[in-house]
């Protein structure tokens, strides 16, 4: 008996093969990322989707309790009134403050009157927590706020 080495008479249906790997294997990673980028409460309002409060409704707003604000431990919807400095914008309408030297996102109705480094007065409604990604290219996790009102306290110089 001699020895022949495998024939390679169905290249075709191996390059359609590995064709329709890479094709559902971007399919899979695409809807990955787009159940990411849009998961949430279904069916539940949020407090961004809630009527504005009043500002005077604000006068009996607790402050932030960063721990328990991590561990969710705040009822979503809280009104919350804290003041923190401007760190970063992410997009327009979603910025980054310290709090005590703690990071906690803000998402605002419009675009704000806002530059780094301001310090500022926020009157807003608790989210729970939410993930952004870093210019390192990692992930935080982070307490979320809808902004109803803010005032700025001490601009930049």
């Amino acid at each position: 008996m001699s020895y022949s080495p495998p024939q390679n008479k169905n290249i075709k249906g191996r390059k359609l093969k590995s064709s329709l790997k890479y094709i559902s294997s971007f399919a899979f990673v695409s809807l990955l990322v787009v159940s990411f980028f849009f998961r949430g409460n279904y069916g539940q309002k949020t407090s961004a989707e809630t009527p504005k409060l009043s500002k005077d409704a604000y006068r009996t707003a607790q402050g932030l309790d960063y721990r328990k604000a991590m561990l969710e431990q705040i009822q979503k919807g809280e009104m919350l009134s804290f003041t923190g400095k401007v760190y970063f914008k992410i997009e327009n309408r979603e910025w980054v403050v310290l709090v005590n030297d703690n990071k906690v996102y803000l998402n605002f109705e419009e675009k704000p009157q806002i530059v780094d480094y301001d310090i500022i007065q926020i009157f807003g409604r608790y989210n729970g927590t939410t993930t952004y990604n870093t210019v390192a290219g990692s992930q935080k996790e982070v307490p979320s706020i809808t902004v109803d009102y803010y005032k700025v306290t001490v601009p930049m110089k």
